[in-house]
């Protein structure tokens, strides 16, 4: 969680000093080392769930691809 805090803030402190009227977030998701994170099922599943939690805030959060996703795990968020 604190990873996350502190990489919204720095989303945040970056977008300000590129003069954009946004501010910074990050999505985090925890890993649970007991289940296999690469089961293309399970990806599917859970980018799907983001994806739904993301539609609630209504367009005040937009998500991209970082670091551990595909391009397909965003199509799933997407869908």
């Amino acid at each position: 969680m604190n990873d996350g805090i502190r990489l919204s803030k720095g989303m945040t402190h970056k977008n300000a000093l590129a003069g954009l009227n946004w501010g910074g977030g990050k999505g985090v998701m925890a890993h649970n080392p007991e289940v296999d994170r690469n089961d293309p099922k399970f990806r599917e599943f859970v980018f799907k769930e983001y994806g739904n939690f993301v539609a609630t805030l209504r367009g005040c959060y937009y998500t991209a691809e970082d670091v551990g996703c595909t391009h397909h795990d965003m199509y799933n968020i997407f869908t």
